[in-house]
């Protein structure tokens, strides 16, 4: 593979390539198939080996970086696409809108976009109290990407961080406290994640063997944000469009997107 073909091909579609599931009649680490079968797994059973995901992570992230004037950059986007068909309003892509939302909600220390590698990869959301940062990966209400999809994504922009603060001539770096997966709680829901103690427990079970793996802790936090609701602001946005880019830096801001709204799931510490 050339360097042009390893700047073309994600880091993280490679990783999954490179680190199949342990877990018999399993293909790929991302398939939901894989993250249904670890939460009905017995206690102990991991979908993956965890020092060869590390080893594999760590040896990719290491790869020729492509060319970015702004990496680490701290940015706050508020404009999203947003169109009307059969009189409805649909954000182009839902999860960039309730990012742009989410930051609108928390302007004093919330921040997405941040490029990391270049290209497209980039941070969906950090928040930012004083040097202390906590990254962020954002999953909608509907996705095909599962749990371990984004719990991976996260380890994996947590080693280009490390990687950035080792190699590379920047601006600012800063004191990382942990990671977050964060998504409405129908998410969770659509992937066997439930109030019951039984994954619950699965779910910390993986978070802190990734903490352990990657020293850093790691938690799941859960919107308490419907898609109707969701369905409902977006109606209020149609009229001041600025052609199809809707803007929600000075809308009202929708309360339950606050951070100390969000509810906490499982994390990796207790």
């Amino acid at each position: 593979m050339t360097d042009k073909d390893e700047e073309k091909t994600s880091v993280l579609k490679r990783i999954f390539d490179q680190v199949p599931p342990i877990m018999k009649g399993c293909e790929k680490l991302y398939h939901k198939k894989t993250w249904n079968k670890f939460l009905t797994s017995e206690s102990g059973c991991l979908p993956f080996v965890p020092e060869g995901l590390r080893t594999t992570v760590k040896n990719l992230v290491a790869i020729k970086f492509p060319e970015c004037k702004r990496r680490l950059e701290k940015r706050q986007r508020y404009e999203f696409t947003l169109y009307e068909k059969e009189g409805r309003a649909q954000a182009y892509r839902v999860e960039e809108a309730l990012e742009r939302m989410i930051v609108a909600a928390n302007s004093s220390d919330m921040y997405n976009q941040m490029p990391l590698r270049g290209g497209k990869e980039s941070l969906d959301l950090m928040r930012l109290t004083g040097e202390e940062a906590v990254f962020i990966e954002l999953k909608p209400w509907a996705t095909n990407n599962s749990p371990l999809y984004a719990l991976i994504e996260l380890v994996k922009n947590l080693e280009v961080y490390r990687e950035i603060l080792r190699n590379y001539s920047v601006e600012w770096g800063y004191d990382l406290k942990s990671l977050i997966l964060l998504a409405p709680y129908e998410y969770y829901k659509s992937y066997g994640i439930n109030d019951d103690k039984a994954s619950l427990d699965k779910t910390s079970e993986l978070l802190k063997e990734l903490h352990t793996t990657f020293n850093m802790p790691m938690a799941m936090y859960a919107l308490d944000y419907s898609p109707q609701e969701f369905d409902e602001y977006m109606i209020t946005l149609l009229p001041n469009r600025n052609g199809q880019k809707a803007d929600v830096e000075n809308t009202p801001k929708v309360d339950s997107l606050r951070f100390d709204k969000w509810q906490l799931l499982a994390n990796s510490w207790k």
